[in-house]
């Protein structure tokens, strides 16, 4: 159970390296041309370049990567006998996302 496809992990990781592609590319030791596929989902990274990838998110501490070590963590509780806890953990997350909407328009 998946919640970033492989070219929104990508995309994510350029954001967060404050990276233009051709240097993105560079580090992660591909093309340009190779990440554009990437990105467009044309072609299926390796995962060398998604474990790549997920440490520059995961290093960034943002709150996006902190969204992503989430939905990671819940995407380990993929069986029936964890569906409680998934339910839970989706049912705080939509409740404080309301109370930030309230925050945000007061």
């Amino acid at each position: 159970m998946l919640f970033f496809s492989e070219s929104e992990l990508i995309k994510l990781a350029i954001e967060e390296s404050d990276m233009k592609q051709a240097e993105f590319a560079r580090v992660i030791g591909k093309s340009q041309a190779q990440v554009s596929k990437y990105l467009s989902g044309s072609s299926k990274p390796p995962d060398d370049v998604i474990i790549r990838c997920m440490n520059i998110v995961v290093n960034k501490k943002s709150d996006k990567s902190n969204l992503l070590l989430l939905l990671f963590e819940i995407s380990k509780l993929g069986d029936d006998h964890h569906r409680e806890m998934r339910a839970a953990l989706l049912s705080m997350i939509t409740a404080y996302k309301g109370r930030a909407k309230l925050a945000e328009s007061s």
